[in-house]
């Protein structure tokens, strides 16, 4: 630092400290009516306000337009603030509120022109003040380059990087404003940085430009010259601690592999039950406003609970769910479950304890699990099938990134259904594990889930002939596209069946090669990436070929039983582990008119010893394709295998 910069940090250093003097003196006087101090209030909290908020939109616009905002509400219920001395967290939070309310309606602006930063007029100084001295400080190439790898960062990860590089927040402190454990915003710091840091990289930056980036960037943005003196930001600002540095990486492979092996999670399980959506009435097609199908207003009811639904690739993708419920003791929502496309965490309140588990969410009286998007006559059959309605109304799909809330209402058995789309709201903070500061952690998981993926042997017999085989099975959608999941089946001696990405094939009787849409031979099969429970994507398979299905714990809850009428020579019986979220095996009994007779049974052995396991499996290819195939058989692939009949 120059001796120059060193005066301007001293000047205000000691302006802030004279002003922390005089803040609570200035805040009493305006809330007995004071029209000087008023007017002195304003103009210093909206100074403040404006720095803060643009370095979060990057916006003159809708900055001035929230600062605005911001003292209104800070008049209107300034007389009814109790601590003077928490005046600033207070108006900080209601700015924050508010800007992250701006995010959920909008979309990431296009890169600004850097002379819209270096000369935009603040509330207090002119575009001369602000320019005066920054030109000689950086080239506007080197600026330019700056502003824009912040522009481009997500909205979240801009916020925790103000919060804690320009105010000078503790990360506990962050964490009550976000409503979210100090760990998470440590870890969320965490991947602000590297996101930044890739940022600067595409332009030819190393590691070491991070704080000076930070640094040149709070200047850039500082609405004095004094105050663009003092900005100046520490390696140890930067510093998150070792366990949420391994808990930011684990969004890559290899950060899910250090996490194993840091031995930081424990493993087990635990079941988790899940409240049953009741009737909801109507569909909003409007992020801010709430309709019914024809497209009238409805009013809102006094909402209890929410339950989100998120479908990146549209509905016949993977979907992420989450559970909000509001809690009238402290008056404020929080989380009770949440399926994102990493984990599956559960919140005991009780304990202030989150459960993260091997299995997904599955209703605990072994109903079907339901989901805003099911088509009409999906949804008909499996209430005929379980005798009773699901009151769910049909949400169309209509792209990709479809995000349906469903809101449950007071003592009404009636809800709001609101619609939604947004490019990626699995990275958004109110898509997060935010739950409350001081939170506990408790891992579940085996070391196969932990690692995201896993390897099987299948083993067994049908009509007297070996069953042998491998496959390869994603348990988080981020693995789908790096583990893609893979199938190979053998009966007899000859390979049978093979399903990879991209390609999927069996031969039939003839021994002619027939070809089928990748993923065919994986429907009646746990797909834990798409996001449910094992025993609800075989119940939902069947639905969707009208196969009558019964489903029952034959003893005990660890483990349930679901049987396929496969009318009229064939039941499917599948055993499922409830907590491994896992297909353990299927026995195929076969029936003549004497009664019951013949079929066969396949095993599905898991094993965390992925080098043995993958020499069970050989990359699928095709030498001598024959017949191609445009459609898929669903679920009824599985008789078909048994009876010799797939691909005739």
């Amino acid at each position: 630092m120059s001796q120059k910069q060193g005066q301007g940090r001293l000047i205000y250093t000691n302006l802030m400290m004279k002003n922390s003097i005089d803040d609570n003196l200035l805040i009493r006087q305006a809330q007995q009516g004071d029209r000087e101090s008023q007017d002195r209030l304003a103009e210093l909290a909206c100074k403040r306000m404006m720095e803060y908020v643009y370095r979060l939109t990057l916006r003159e616009d809708l900055a001035q337009d929230i600062v605005q905002e911001c003292m209104l509400d800070m008049f209107r219920v300034l007389g009814r603030l109790d601590r003077v001395d928490r005046f600033w967290p207070w108006l900080r939070k209601i700015a924050f509120n508010k800007v992250h309310d701006s995010f959920k309606a909008t979309k990431r602006q296009k890169a600004t022109s850097l002379s819209k930063v270096w000369h935009q007029k603040s509330p207090a100084n002119g575009p001369e003040e602000k320019c005066e001295g920054l030109s000689r400080l950086v080239s506007e190439e080197l600026a330019q380059i700056v502003h824009n790898a912040i522009q481009e960062l997500k909205p979240h990860y801009r916020s925790v990087l103000v919060l804690r590089s320009y105010e000078e927040m503790e990360y506990s402190e962050i964490a009550e404003m976000m409503h979210c454990s100090e760990f998470y915003v440590r870890k969320l710091f965490y991947r602000a940085k590297k996101a930044l840091q890739k940022q600067l990289s595409r332009q030819g930056f190393g590691k070491g430009a991070l704080l000076t980036a930070l640094v040149l960037f709070g200047k850039m943005t500082a609405t004095s010259k004094a105050a663009a003196g003092s900005v100046n930001i520490s390696s140890a600002t930067l510093k998150v601690g070792t366990c949420a540095t391994l808990a930011g990486a684990a969004g890559t492979k290899m950060g899910i592999v250090t996490l194993t092996a840091a031995g930081l999670l424990a493993a087990g399980s635990a079941a988790v039950p899940l409240c049953k959506i009741h009737k909801q009435s109507s569909v909003g097609m409007n992020s801010s406003v709430t309709q019914d199908i024809a497209g009238k207003h409805v009013p809102a009811p006094k909402t209890t609970e929410e339950w989100w639904y998120y479908y990146p690739e549209g509905v016949k993708g993977a979907v992420m769910m989450r559970g909000v419920k509001w809690d009238e003791k402290e008056k404020q929502f929080y989380c009770r479950w949440l399926q994102n496309d990493n984990f599956n965490y559960c919140y005991d309140k009780s304990r202030n304890t989150i459960h993260i588990n091997n299995h997904r969410m599955w209703n605990q009286d072994l109903s079907v699990r339901r989901l805003p998007t099911d088509k009409p006559e999906l949804s008909e059959f499996i209430s005929r099938v379980e005798k009773q309605e699901s009151g769910m109304v049909y949400v169309p799909d209509k792209g990709k990134s479809l995000w349906v809330i469903v809101k449950e209402g007071g003592m009404k058995k009636d809800s709001t259904v609101q619609v939604h789309y947004h490019y990626n709201i699995r990275e958004e903070e109110y898509f997060q594990d935010n739950w409350h500061t001081g939170v506990k952690e408790e891992d579940h998981r085996d070391l196969m889930h932990k690692r995201g993926w896993g390897t099987f042997r299948v083993e067994g017999e049908i009509n007297g002939e070996k069953v042998s085989g491998a496959g390869i099975t994603p348990f988080v959608y981020p693995l789908s596209k790096q583990m893609p999941p893979q199938l190979r089946l053998r009966i007899g001696d000859d390979v049978q069946i093979v399903d990879g990405p991209g390609v999927a094939y069996a031969r039939n009787a003839k021994g002619e090669m027939v070809t089928f849409p990748s993923g065919s031979f994986w429907v009646g099969l746990a797909r834990p990436w798409m996001g449910l429970h094992c025993i609800d994507t075989v119940r939902r398979d069947a639905a969707e070929k009208e196969i009558w299905f019964e489903t029952r714990y034959p003893a005990g809850k660890e483990r349930a039983e679901v049987v396929l009428r496969c009318q009229p020579d064939m039941d499917l019986v599948y055993t499922i582990n409830m907590k491994k979220d896992i297909i353990e095996q299927i026995q195929f009994v076969t029936k003549n008119k004497s009664g019951r007779s013949g079929g066969g049974l396949l095993r599905f052995i898991y094993s965390d010893n992925v080098d043995a396991d993958m020499k069970e499996y050989v990359e699928p290819t095709i030498t001598n394709k024959v017949v191609e195939r445009s459609d898929s058989v669903g679920i009824l692939w599985l008789r078909q295998m048994v009876k010799g009949e797939l691909g005739n």
